[in-house]
């Protein structure tokens, strides 16, 4: 089934962004659309801090498996059933230790994993676990295909890796002697194999336990001061799509096909020519591609798809992107 004709199942499952200050909503009728719409055709709402509905800028979106959407915010963690915006209230006794919130992940189980810019925190069945590691700030939580979480960490306190494995009610990290080139992380992401892509500037790295593999990208190598990750994404096919946060020749939106980099040219547009935020593969096995101040792009089936703030959306700026499992509670 294509993208269009699963339209109509993203209505029911709909994409959540963040767009500057503005948390904005993506969501299209019960009914099935003409498969020659564009994402500019989609409704959209957007809940601003201006209007009262976030303390902070939000900074992560995810949903439980309960239907519940958690934001995350730079004053705290909200909790959205499709009606209302509540404060995260944990027990009295095991308070969020930070109210920074970095990074967010749904569970496999139902439950909630925090990042802060200290600590993460798991939320499960109304109970809150502070882990006790240093973590600095957190980047990425990802969950594999056996149901581990990792975390990356975009600033540590000591020197003890980038990339940590929650183990119990500990974690273990992995640092240079383990086959992790850097001492701090950004954009991670697990692998259909197994494997673990990380990033960190201008390096990317393919790994797993006894063995890692950098990839450099020429567009970074010949433009270090412009060539930071961003995001990652791993395609339907275990391909790896890498996003940068400036555009340019090597830059911009990065495909890795069988070890060899390379950008997507289709209708006029050149991937390299976009700046890159965040990215998303759906359920339709479209990529999903939020900009620092370009609006939201989407490919198909090799078409490029637009969407900015002179079609309606938001902001041009897109910071964050999340597909929601179910409908919303309220």
């Amino acid at each position: 089934m294509d993208c269009a004709q699963r339209r109509s199942e993203i209505g029911r499952s709909p994409l959540l962004m963040r767009c500057a200050l503005a948390t904005a909503l993506l969501s299209l009728p019960a009914l099935a659309l003409n498969p020659d719409r564009h994402i500019s055709q989609y409704s959209h709402s957007a809940w601003r801090i201006q209007d009262g509905f976030f303390s902070g800028a939000p900074s992560a979106i995810a949903q439980t498996t309960d239907g519940y959407l958690w934001i995350g915010t730079q004053a705290g963690l909200v909790r959205f059933d499709g009606a209302r915006f509540l404060p995260f209230q944990p027990p009295a006794d095991k308070p969020l230790r930070s109210p920074i919130i970095t990074s967010l992940l749904a569970g496999s189980d139902g439950s909630l994993w925090i990042g802060t810019s200290a600590l993460l925190a798991h939320w499960r069945s109304g109970d809150l676990i502070n882990y006790s590691n240093r973590l600095g700030l957190v980047g990425a939580i990802r969950q594999d295909s056996s149901g581990v979480v990792w975390i990356s960490r975009q600033r540590t306190p000591d020197a003890s890796g980038a990339l940590c494995r929650v183990e119990g009610m500990e974690l273990r990290c992995f640092a240079k002697d383990a086959g992790i080139p850097f001492r701090v992380a950004g954009p991670m992401i697990t692998g259909i194999a197994g494997d673990l892509w990380l990033a960190s500037g201008n390096q990317l790295v393919q790994w797993r336990v006894g063995s890692s593999t950098i990839y450099p990208l020429p567009g970074v190598k010949s433009n270090e001061d412009l060539g930071s990750f961003s995001a990652l994404a791993i395609g339907p096919d275990n391909s790896l799509w890498a996003g940068l946060e400036h555009s340019g020749p090597g830059l911009g939106l990065q495909h890795l096909v069988r070890g060899s980099w390379g950008p997507l040219v289709a209708g006029g547009t050149d991937s390299s020519s976009i700046a890159v935020s965040t990215l998303l593969f759906d359920r339709d096995q479209a990529l999903w591609i939020g900009t620092t101040s370009q609006g939201l792009y989407r490919i198909c089936h090799g078409d490029i798809d637009h969407f900015g703030a002179s079609d309606g959306l938001s902001s041009d700026s897109v910071n964050n992107l999340s597909k929601t499992t179910k409908a919303m509670c309220g």
